[in-house]
């Protein structure tokens, strides 16, 4: 057998599984973004299934806290930060600074900053919402839905035990 038959098989098996461990993640957050947007009564739950939707509803969760800095804004600062980021890469590439001339360099403060309201929405669900957060930081996001997943059991749970009080 060739070995560029071998090589293909071998780049079709790994475009496979990162694409089923990409899928994998995309569902599971999207069924717990989803699920914890319907708790806290946001209309546009369905948006968690949107791939740049789920970043938009995740600020639109945060957005309805009490905060002066943070009400109705989040969306906002975020739509800045990602116009900013398009504007950042033009600069990093005149200034020629090797690490920052990648282009997907300038997407980190976005991500950054969607990290940041992970941890905000965090807060509301557990007592370590910091640690959750560096959690995210240092898997590079891809713990996020598994938490958000834990976020959504820990909702259902707790209105399953309200239930049972209101009951008995």
């Amino acid at each position: 057998m060739p070995m560029y038959y071998s090589a293909g098989a071998l780049l079709f098996f790994i475009l496979a599984l990162f694409t089923s461990i990409g899928l994998t993640l995309f569902v599971t957050q999207a069924i717990a973004l989803s699920d914890i947007a319907k708790e806290r009564g946001e209309e546009k739950h369905w948006l968690a299934w949107i791939p740049m939707g789920n970043i938009i509803l995740l600020m639109m969760l945060i957005e309805k806290t009490d905060k002066p800095l943070v009400k109705n804004k989040m969306v906002i600062y975020f739509g800045l930060l990602v116009v900013l980021s398009i504007f950042t890469l033009p600069i990093f590439t005149v200034l020629n600074v090797p690490l920052l001339n990648n282009p997907l360099m300038p997407m980190l403060i976005p991500a950054f900053w969607t990290l940041i309201v992970f941890r905000v929405l965090a807060a509301d669900y557990t007592n370590h919402s910091i640690i959750h957060m560096f959690i995210g930081l240092i898997t590079m996001g891809f713990s996020v839905p598994f938490q958000l997943y834990s976020f959504r059991n820990r909702m259902l749970e707790n209105t399953q035990n309200n239930k049972r009080r209101k009951t008995n």
